[in-house]
């Protein structure tokens, strides 16, 4: 049985994330994969999550995993967002 190289999975999320202001990481949860992408805007720590099937990550590899889940997740975590405007779905504030 296939496993997913986790902490090449994390390199390549931390790289890609870097470079669009948000930290982003990936761990195992059973059968899924729970990837986690965070940012500080006004003050609040937003948080966008994504659950993805184990058998997505080994199919896909984790480099285009990574690069997909960034894209995503850069798209749902705007910068600049001021304190008090409406969080888009998929972000939720700790």
């Amino acid at each position: 049985m296939q496993q997913v190289d986790f902490e090449d999975l994390n390199r390549r999320l931390a790289t890609r994330a870097s470079q669009k202001w948000f930290t982003a990481t990936a761990r195992a949860d059973g059968p899924m994969v729970e990837f986690e992408a965070i940012t500080w805007r006004a003050g609040r720590q937003l948080t966008y999550v994504r659950p993805c099937r184990l058998s997505e990550v080994l199919r896909m590899g984790t480099a285009a995993m990574a690069n997909e889940f960034v894209e995503i997740a850069a798209s749902t975590l705007p910068p600049g967002t001021p304190a008090g405007d409406a969080l888009l779905p998929g972000a939720r504030p700790r």
